[in-house]
């Protein structure tokens, strides 16, 4: 029942704590992992029971199984998340922050620690703001974190308004700015704010990017379906129902003394 389930848990906790209290103090240790010359001893039964992925080569199991021997070499990670990861055997947590977890997750991925890659994920995605979010995008696509990259695209695309402002908007490359352009389901409520988003990323680099200009307004987002009717007598225009296929120029005409604008539709 739900009293027998809490003993449970308190008694695992209690034996998480102990067990920890032995690696720290390095009381029955029979192992040793060397980190760039930092030295971790640890229990190598309690390491395999959470890291057999780390020898998952019979012949390299079967030496770590041996009892005569006790150092072992571990590359693939740093002191620092060496220790967390080892903390994470023992203790079964691990603090993850803004500043720890990208490398934590990259560190965790590596040695097929899969839990701690969720925890890495579900906390960046809890952290994403439009000030980060294209950092973390770039971060995911460099290394393949393919659902959560997904989750981000999505993100940027759902807040792209505020995105425009953000600095890291001036980190992507032009094919990387042009994935978001091209993206029908790119939510802005008027073009001028994807406009002012590729102004702002050509003036950051003019000299390279001014010869992207045409191609991302009249071949991207801002050739958009968006229309809007002008009322001359309160001098406003207003947003009516989007046309059914993008436009590409502009054109004018009068008719009965009234000036119509008129959008040519992209073939």
């Amino acid at each position: 029942g739900e009293d027998e389930r809490k003993v449970g848990k308190t008694r695992q906790c209690k034996m998480s704590s102990f067990y920890e209290k032995l690696q720290l103090s390095g009381v029955f240790c029979d192992a040793v992992l060397i980190v760039q010359d930092v030295e971790f001893q640890v229990h190598k039964v309690i390491i395999l029971t959470f890291f057999l992925s780390l020898f998952s080569c019979r012949a390299l199991f079967l030496r770590w199984s041996s009892p005569n021997q006790r150092d072992y070499d571990i590359g693939g990670a740093t002191p620092v998340m060496m220790e967390l990861i080892i903390k994470f055997a023992y203790t079964g947590s691990v603090p993850v922050m803004v500043d720890n977890v990208q490398e934590l997750m990259l560190t965790a991925d590596e040695f097929e620690v899969m839990e701690i890659v969720q925890t890495c994920s579900h906390f960046l995605e809890e952290q994403l703001c439009p000030e980060n979010c294209i950092g973390v995008w770039q971060f995911t696509k460099a290394y393949s974190f393919s659902k959560l990259h997904h989750n981000v695209h999505c993100y940027i695309l759902d807040h792209f308004e505020d995105v425009v402002s953000s600095e890291e908007l001036l980190q992507l490359d032009v094919h990387e700015l042009a994935l978001f352009l091209d993206r029908d389901d790119l939510i802005v409520r008027t073009e001028s704010i994807v406009y002012e988003g590729i102004m702002k990323w050509i003036t950051n680099d003019p000299d390279q990017r001014k010869g992207h200009l045409y191609a991302m307004c009249f071949d991207g987002q801002l050739c958009l379906r968006s229309a809007e009717h002008y009322q001359p007598e309160s001098n406003q225009w207003t947003l009516i129902a989007p046309m059914s296929e993008r436009r590409s120029d502009a054109s004018s005409t009068v008719l009965h003394e009234k000036v119509s604008d008129s959008k040519q539709q992209l073939n």
